[in-house]
């Protein structure tokens, strides 16, 4: 119903009103109604913005500043889907699963993890390419879910097997070419 339907509507049984389409009071409650819809667009919107299943803007914004969850650059969904990677880490206890779940919330989706047990330190290496600004808060971010007596090592770039998979080459003609390790980290930066 129109607010302005809503408005005759009740204003009807009173009957202290002449409310015809061409009375003085008819157009103010016509501007009424057009500034209660206005609002009422503002409020939904408003609430939309709050609740993080249905942000969209600035409120998927705010949820990002408070997590530091994800990139403007991306997809409502991708940045929601990330806000959530990153509220289901267990802040008590960080175990490998919460580390990749928070690496995933920063934007890296290709990377791999080596844990060394009795130097307690880990090695994450990223692959794919970012920018320095996205480095620089990806490794920043990583850091900051450690625990303090636990060392992380963060690391861009490296040879994956999508690298190698994408030369489209068999084993047979990669091995013929005879690369020596210096050859392959040479290909890493290529």
């Amino acid at each position: 119903m129109a607010t302005i339907d809503s408005f005759i509507k009740n204003l009807s049984p009173v009957k202290a009103y002449r409310l015809s389409e061409k009375s003085n009071l008819y157009y103010e409650l016509q501007t009424y109604a057009q500034e209660f819809d206005r609002l009422r667009i503002q409020l939904d919107k408003l609430l939309r913005e709050c609740f993080l299943f249905t942000a969209e803007d600035y409120g998927l914004s705010n949820f990002e500043l408070i997590y530091t969850a994800a990139y403007n650059e991306e997809t409502p969904q991708v940045r929601r889907d990330r806000i959530f990677q990153r509220l289901s880490i267990d802040d008590g206890c960080v175990t490998l699963s919460d580390v990749k779940k928070a690496i995933k919330s920063f934007g890296a989706e290709n990377f791999n993890i080596i844990e060394f047990y009795g130097r307690y330190n880990i090695v994450v290496e990223v692959y794919g390419e970012y920018s320095q600004s996205e480095i620089d808060f990806i490794r920043t971010e990583i850091k900051k879910i450690m625990p303090a007596h636990q060392k992380a090592e963060v690391y861009f770039g490296g040879l994956s097997w999508s690298k190698i998979n994408s030369r489209n080459l068999a084993f047979s003609e990669m091995d013929a070419k005879n690369y020596s390790w210096n050859t392959i980290d040479e290909l890493k930066n290529n």
